[in-house]
């Protein structure tokens, strides 16, 4: 297997509180995931990865820019988008969970949705 490592201009786990062991733990799980599981090029084309991890980006990039807008902190599992760059990506689902987001239902609707405390901006 090929290894890769997740590399990023956002933030690091230098630039997490020291005092914040459960964010600190989220983010080691959630890059771990990513570059054991996601990042896995036997299993995952690189486009498909790509387009994984830039809807996982925009996700985040919304409900960033928009901290109290509702809607962006919920998407129904049968998004297309969702569903054909996360959901169809071994690791996709997983990374999406481990970076905070909670799998419910409501009116007979599977959704995802990031509460507003599992954000930290």
């Amino acid at each position: 297997m090929q290894e890769a490592k997740l590399e990023t201009k956002h933030k690091t786990s230098n630039q997490i509180p020291q005092d914040d062991k459960k964010l600190r733990d989220g983010y080691k799980k959630f890059v771990s995931h990513v570059e054991m599981e996601l990042l896995d090029y036997q299993h995952n084309n690189p486009i498909i990865i790509e387009q994984c991890i830039n809807t996982l980006i925009t996700l985040f990039k919304n409900i960033v820019e928009n901290p109290e807008v509702e809607k962006y902190r919920k998407v129904k599992e049968r998004n297309d988008i969702l569903s054909k760059s996360v959901m169809n990506v071994r690791g996709g689902e997983q990374a999406l969970v481990f970076s905070g987001w909670t799998r419910t239902v409501r009116r007979r609707n599977n959704l995802y949705v990031l509460k507003h405390h599992a954000l930290h901006t």
